[in-house]
């Protein structure tokens, strides 16, 4: 149950890991004088859980799942994410979020 409850609270937006999820853009769109139409945000984040989620955000976590226990094979595939992700801005996030989990942990001593 421990277990549990431990994933529940480090998938919280607010686990103090020093930074925040970032949403592939919806921040900056959502700051845009006027906003933005209702079908425009659809078709965006649509756009994003198509063609980024499922065939590679979704692919690799359930792949690293499958690693839990594999070291070598989880850098693999970590590998494998930071070469396919072609936008530099998202690849200095996830490395910025994953050094902040992995901070947050050292110092939880977990």
């Amino acid at each position: 149950m421990i277990a549990d409850l431990l994933a529940i609270w480090q998938a919280d937006a607010a686990f103090p890991s020093g930074a925040f999820a970032f949403s592939n853009g919806l921040e900056g769109l959502a700051a845009l004088e006027g906003g933005m139409a209702a079908e425009r945000l659809e078709t965006v984040i649509g756009s994003a859980l198509r063609h980024r989620w499922a065939t590679a955000d979704r692919v690799a976590l359930l792949r690293a799942f499958d690693a839990a226990d594999d070291g070598a094979a989880l850098t693999a595939i970590d590998r494998e994410v930071e070469a396919t992700t072609l936008c530099e801005a998202f690849r200095a996030g996830s490395r910025r979020n994953g050094a902040g989990f992995l901070a947050a942990h050292g110092r939880l001593g977990t």
